[in-house]
């Protein structure tokens, strides 16, 4: 009796330890469930900030290509198109739908070199600043402006005749003409002179420089008749 209460002690033990380490086992088995847990979702905590890092860097790489693609279109004082982008588009520009009439304006600054003369090239820098906003506030959306060069700006207007673009020439020049730019506390009366060059009828296939040729002649024509005011040529 007395072996076999020993051996149902043994047995008793023997399960307590089986238990125990049963036990034992499984809270390491869930303490390693728990870490592995935890490491994946350090892991995928890791990997989130790496692609959010990865999306800024590719949207901060996109704003500098922008960026960088609109400085090397665009004149930095005055925020229009520059003479190389301007230039590019002409020619897809005036050789538009053959129903459509096309038009360039030469616009010059009269007596340009005077302001910097006597006010300084800052006082010149914003009077043309001024005059690009207001002449693109003129403009249709569908009409290019770009400077030109120094006091020059060129415009590529689409118009249905010659009295519409003329229309628009004569709107620009009074738009500068209303009033004055003021500069360091000084107002300044600045007026621009136009030439307009036209196609003689709607799918004109005149060339750029031979559009160009027009708009200066033009131009030249609205500097003798006294400036302030636009003049215009039909181009065939």
């Amino acid at each position: 009796e007395l072996t076999r209460s020993r051996w149902i002690l043994f047995a008793l033990a023997a399960l307590a330890g089986f238990v125990a380490i049963v036990a034992v086992v499984f809270a390491l088995r869930a303490r390693y469930a728990g870490r592995v847990a935890e490491l994946v979702r350090l892991r995928h905590r890791e990997t989130e900030q790496q692609h959010a890092a990865l999306r800024a860097a590719h949207e901060a790489l996109e704003r500098s290509a922008a960026e960088l693609e609109h400085m090397a279109s665009h004149d930095a004082l005055t925020g229009l198109l520059n003479r190389r982008a301007l230039a590019a588009r002409l020619d897809a520009f005036l050789s538009g739908p053959a129903d459509a009439c096309r038009a360039l304006m030469l616009v010059d600054v009269d007596h340009f070199k005077s302001v910097n003369d006597e006010h300084g090239h800052h006082a010149g820098d914003i009077v043309l600043a001024e005059l690009a906003a207001r002449m693109r506030a003129q403009l249709r959306g569908e009409d290019l402006i770009g400077r030109w060069g120094g006091e020059e700006f060129l415009i590529a207007c689409a118009a249905a005749d010659a009295a519409e673009v003329q229309e628009i020439a004569t709107r620009l020049v009074a738009a500068v003409h209303a009033r004055p730019i003021r500069v360091d506390g000084t107002a300044l009366a600045v007026t621009i002179s136009i030439g307009v060059a036209h196609a003689a009828r709607a799918g004109a296939s005149a060339s750029v420089d031979a559009t160009l040729r027009g708009a200066d002649a033009a131009l030249y024509r609205a500097k003798r008749g006294g400036r302030d005011r636009a003049a215009l040529q039909i181009v065939d």
